[in-house]
């Protein structure tokens, strides 16, 4: 058996009383397992802990799959957001616990009934959002993110090029903060908007990429009665809305 499983074992048991055990200890505290004494705080709680010992005494670690977001059954992000809203409850004003950059696009175009923009459906947030996402580390900047992220969520054959579509920035360094609809977890965000300009390459609109006019965006639901993010009209509002030029 590894070393860092007998050290764990004794731990839960209460035989030792060095910072390791200490440690394991505090995080059960923290978790609402274990009271100050050592000791579980009910019956679930001791069947938890008793469980996680069997798990020690047996050499395996919990077999469940934590990142799967589409998984039946009782998901990691269930855990987070019950985590995060008995902290959000447990104090006046919570601070974020996660902080992302995120870079999003307005495609934009006309019709003879108004203006449309381009919105893709994200089912972990089960709303139309625009299209865009997070920066991750490995992206160079906002506007690579952004590419990237275009490149996934619009299902092309690679990321666009500066000769296949402008960006230009419209609105920097936006902030807000709201538990993530995705995650549960009470999150810091910086937006950053970008419109397209000369957009050359061919958009495939389906169930899930769609163009959506004003009004239905005023109003938060889509024709096929799915939520949409009401993050342009907040963000920016329609004045600047209203000025941008045509995409395509």
């Amino acid at each position: 058996m590894d070393e860092w499983l007998i050290r764990l074992q004794e731990a839960l048991d209460g035989g030792t009383e060095d910072d390791y055990s200490q440690g394991v200890q505090d995080v059960l505290r923290l978790l609402g397992w274990m009271d100050a004494a050592g000791q579980a705080c009910g019956d679930v709680t001791a069947m938890l802990l008793a469980s996680l010992r069997a798990h020690a005494a047996q050499g395996l670690t919990a077999a469940h799959d934590w990142e799967d977001l589409d998984a039946s059954g009782l998901r990691g992000v269930d855990v987070l957001r019950a985590l995060e809203a008995s902290r959000i409850a447990g104090v006046e004003a919570a601070a974020p616990a996660r902080h992302v950059s995120v870079a999003q696009v307005i495609i934009k175009r006309g019709t003879d009934a108004g203006d449309q923009y381009l919105y893709c459906y994200d089912p972990q947030a089960g709303q139309y959002q625009p299209v865009g996402g997070k920066r991750d580390p490995e992206d160079a900047s906002l506007e690579a993110a952004l590419r990237r992220e275009m490149f996934e969520e619009l299902e092309l054959g690679a990321i666009p090029t500066v000769q296949e579509v402008s960006l230009e920035l419209v609105k920097d360094d936006w902030r807000t903060q709201e538990v993530s609809r995705t995650y549960g977890i009470l999150t810091g965000y910086q937006f950053a908007f970008f419109h397209a300009q000369r957009l050359l390459f061919p958009l495939t609109i389906s169930r899930d990429i769609r163009w959506i006019g004003r009004e239905q965006i005023a109003a938060g639901w889509a024709a096929d009665e799915r939520e949409i993010s009401p993050i342009l009209q907040t963000a920016l509002g329609w004045d600047l809305l209203d000025r941008l030029g045509t995409s395509l």
